[in-house]
């Protein structure tokens, strides 16, 4: 193991522990408060969002395999889903809760205001934990200026589609798994989220939260704001919605933009492909979820060889 990972997984590690005291020294003071619900989604919130910045600058600065990206994906996300202890720490699954009543108006937007407060307190935090040079890739980092490039490595309608679709996958296993021990729903989620990393990191990072891309994304060099909030706000909340109207709009717009653009060949659905993407969107699951990259015909046939071949060689941006 290089100096490099052991010091990152140290901070991995000590983030977690800190996270975990504070939470339960907080929550537990304020247990019969009102206060304990967003206390939890501020704490769980920084330690998603810490963890996510020191696995993407390790994956991105780093130099490590894919196995080991993936790996260190998959055992952050069964750490945060056993500690989080109610917490959502997802602004779409907030939202997915208020859709279905659980929350009133006013909880859900106070939720999310507690995670988009957290996400950025975390990306201060992590520049100080960087600037004091624990590793050789923090010191370069940190000469750097911190910089960071996005992940984005597709077109506007390609990335909001990946990022879509792979936030839709990981809310029917979060929805499908509601009845299991919590014990084995963790790994069950990790494993989802992990496989949507591997299919869709190459294009945008597969980060499927708008806290997390709001902390992780929005300050690196690449698209826009707009363009930003476009994949990484709109595609995962409308990704993890139910009301299917709203899915069929959103890939409409997104077939309008490839047109208006002059790139429709590089957003065009096949008539099995249509089929299959409505039945999809429908809740039907008779669609094979391995032929969903076949469906959808995001680019020509020599761009998406190229992205194949991207995939292939796996991504290590967390969720």
């Amino acid at each position: 193991m290089s100096a490099d990972v052991a010091a990152s997984l140290s901070v991995l590690a000590m983030v977690v522990v800190v996270s975990e005291v504070t939470r339960r020294l907080l929550i537990g003071a304020r247990a019969d408060t009102g206060l304990a619900a967003y206390l939890g989604e501020l704490v769980s919130t920084f330690q998603l969002c810490c963890c996510t910045h020191e696995l993407k600058l390790l994956s991105d600065a780093g130099g490590i395999e894919p196995q080991l990206a993936l790996t260190l994906t998959y055992l952050a996300a069964v750490i945060h889903g056993l500690t989080f202890r109610g917490a959502i720490g997802n602004p779409s699954g907030v939202l997915v809760h208020a859709y279905h009543a659980r929350f009133p108006a006013g909880c859900a937007l106070r939720r999310i205001a507690c995670q988009f407060g957290a996400a950025g307190a975390a990306r201060g935090a992590v520049r100080l934990v960087w600037g004091i040079g624990l590793s050789e890739l923090h010191v370069r980092h940190r000469l750097l200026g911190f910089h960071c490039s996005s992940p984005v490595r597709a077109p506007l309608t390609k990335a909001a589609g990946v990022e879509l679709v792979c936030a839709f996958a990981v809310q029917t296993v979060i929805t499908c798994t509601q009845r299991l021990e919590e014990k084995f729903r963790v790994h069950a989620v990790a494993a989802a989220i992990t496989t949507m990393v591997y299919a869709g990191g190459s294009v945008t990072g597969a980060v499927l939260n708008p806290a997390v891309a709001f902390s992780t994304q929005f300050l690196c060099t690449g698209p826009s704001f707009l363009e930003n909030c476009l994949i990484y706000w709109l595609s995962p909340v409308l990704g993890t919605s139910h009301p299917n109207k709203r899915k069929r709009a959103f890939i409409h717009l997104l077939h309008r933009l490839g047109h208006l653009s002059g790139s429709r060949s590089c957003w065009s659905l096949s008539t099995g492909g249509q089929r299959q993407v409505a039945s999809l969107l429908q809740g039907h699951n008779h669609t094979p979820t391995h032929n969903l990259q076949e469906s959808i015909n995001l680019c020509p046939r020599r761009e998406h060889a190229n992205s194949s071949r991207d995939l292939n060689q796996g991504s290590a941006a967390p969720k």
